[in-house]
């Protein structure tokens, strides 16, 4: 077992197209993409859409932008890499970027080198612990009275 365990991570997945393609091939590639990524057993694969898409569009999902959020446990990295690595040797596509904490890596211009050394950043990066602020903490600005509006009164 690696050092991750069994913290669910979560991977952010772009799927970057050829010249070529469009949106709608893009979104059909992602959702394909997707499904095997649940078959792998993922916790979780949702596609990330930028908004949303003009009247008459064929996208199903508003403006789609090529990215899919996993959540996925730690330990089923590698799997997701060499998933992706194999996915985008038989498909259209330059690449898939994937990115854990700021640490990303293209799968298809990526050595076997450069993926174990990502996942090694991966590794360090998830065994960091988070810091998470309760949102009651966070106060809430107090209003202040303008210079304009004193000088209305």
């Amino acid at each position: 077992m690696d050092g991750m365990g069994s913290t669910m991570v979560e991977v952010q997945l772009e799927v970057i197209p050829q010249a070529d393609s469009d949106a709608a091939e893009l979104e059909e590639l992602a959702l394909e993409l997707r499904a095997l990524l649940l078959d792998l057993g993922v916790e979780g694969a949702e596609l990330v859409s930028g908004g949303t898409a003009p009247q008459g569009a064929k996208s199903l999902l508003g403006i789609f932008t090529g990215g899919i959020v996993v959540t996925a446990a730690g330990t089923s990295l590698r799997g997701l890499l060499s998933l992706a690595e194999t996915w985008v040797k038989s498909r259209p596509v330059r690449s898939v970027k994937a990115t854990v904490n700021g640490h990303s890596i293209e799968v298809n211009s990526a050595s076997r080198d450069d993926i174990r050394r990502v996942l090694a950043r991966w590794e360090a990066a998830a065994s960091q612990p988070q810091i998470q602020v309760p949102a009651e903490a966070i106060a809430a600005p107090e209003a202040t009275e303008t210079p304009a509006s004193a000088s209305q009164s």
